[in-house]
């Protein structure tokens, strides 16, 4: 296992075997947290997770298509939010071998997308030009500005853009009656990915440009918290209110709620790279997950 200390400046023969297989899985490992966060698996996940919960909560089986064009169109949309820029100065030409492969996983997924997006039915499409539209204006100037730049948009784009795909593109896909739970569900996701959000923003806020003003850049570290862990226990108790209350449903939004609160409430500026990429953007994995076998 040579490979891991291709790069590296350290004298193989100073370190014991078992140092050296030690330093070796965990550049394995870091190597690979690092693909997921930065290729948009982890991201992609969520966003499949989110949609799974959907059909959970409303009874309503397995959709693969869907669920598939919605894990690859994402890993295909963010990576274009974020590195379409750099691939421009690059010229179409990344040197990294991460970069090369985050290129070839992101062509891939626009092929598998796209293959997905064709099995779904017309309603369903017609749909999904809403968030198509929102990636694009979000991405590509008009004049001098994208949706992204406008100051205190970002975080309302990201969550309505979320909350859209994974809850009314389900509905609407299953041919679901319009009722007061799906409302209560779609004020739920949005309370949510609006409150896991602001971890993101509270680390970027000494990065981002002081025009965007996000949030936390408004209001400061401490209140932003406050905001995020009261829209959380109001998500919580818009469940009490639907029409038919599912007990296990309850129990594990409950159990998310209180880790979530936790997590935002020891929330740094200065926080460690995956906290907030994978800690906190995993959370409806994990969600999905206690549905699904808790």
């Amino acid at each position: 296992m040579s490979f891991c200390f291709k790069n590296d400046k350290i004298l193989t023969k100073h370190i014991t075997y078992e140092q050296f297989d030690y330093f070796c899985i965990m550049k394995v490992i870091v190597k690979t947290l690092d693909l997921l966060v930065d290729g948009s698996l982890i991201v992609a996940l969520s966003v499949y997770s989110l949609t799974y919960i959907t059909l959970l909560s409303f009874d309503l089986g397995y959709d693969s298509d869907l669920l598939l064009f919605s894990f690859f169109g994402t890993i295909f949309g963010y990576n274009f939010i974020k590195y379409l820029d750099e691939f421009k100065v690059r010229r179409g030409k990344f040197e990294s071998a991460k970069f090369q492969l985050i290129l070839f996983l992101s062509v891939i997924s626009l092929i598998l997308s796209g293959f997905y997006f064709l099995a779904l039915d017309e309603r369903t499409k017609t749909t999904l030009m809403i968030p198509l539209a929102i990636t694009v204006l979000y991405t590509l100037p008009i004049g001098n500005k994208t949706l992204r730049t406008l100051a205190g948009f970002k975080i309302y784009v990201i969550t309505f853009s979320w909350a859209f795909i994974t809850v009314v593109t389900p509905l609407i896909r299953q041919d679901y009656n319009f009722s007061i739970n799906v409302v209560l569900h779609f004020i739920q996701i949005l309370l949510f990915i609006f409150a896991i959000m602001v971890p993101f923003e509270i680390r970027d806020m000494d990065t981002d440009d002081i025009r965007l003003k996000t949030i936390p850049q408004r209001i400061g570290v401490k209140k932003s918290k406050v905001i995020a862990g009261f829209l959380l226990l109001v998500q919580l108790g818009l469940e009490f209110m639907k029409e038919k209350q599912n007990p296990k449903q309850i129990i594990v939004l409950g159990l998310i709620v209180v880790i979530t609160l936790f997590l935002i409430v020891v929330t740094k500026k200065n926080q460690h790279k995956y906290y907030s990429s994978i800690l906190i953007e995993s959370l409806p994995v994990f969600w999905l997950l206690l549905l699904l076998y808790g």
